[in-house]
């Protein structure tokens, strides 16, 4: 007899998505699962039917949004360095430079 149920890691095998993808989609609810106590496991026959829909609607799994560039945190105990935007928008890090060899005057 086949399982009813499989465990996240199971999917992610049978679908060929890794641990943490399947657990994502799980979590977003477009993989169809059920909680049975603290464990979450999906019904095979719904996850046949949510993959053979992705195939007629040949839709995918909407994309989780882009985390947006967020400039350097300050570390305690390092000095942080100051971040300025180019034209393209995007933030480019100017570094300090060497401390330049001074010529000793006489």
């Amino acid at each position: 007899m086949d399982k009813l149920l499989l465990k996240p890691a199971e999917v992610g095998a049978l679908t060929g998505m890794g641990k943490s993808k399947t657990y994502e989609l799980i979590a977003a609810g477009i993989i169809p699962s059920v909680k049975i106590g603290k464990s979450v496991r999906v019904p095979t026959d719904r996850l046949r039917r949510w993959i053979e829909e992705l195939h007629v609607n040949e839709q995918t799994p909407p994309r989780a949004e882009p985390t947006p560039s967020v400039a350097p945190l300050h570390v305690p105990g390092k000095r942080s360095l100051p971040v300025f935007p180019s034209g393209d928008g995007a933030q480019t890090v100017k570094k300090r430079s060497q401390n330049p060899q001074r010529s000793e005057e006489a």
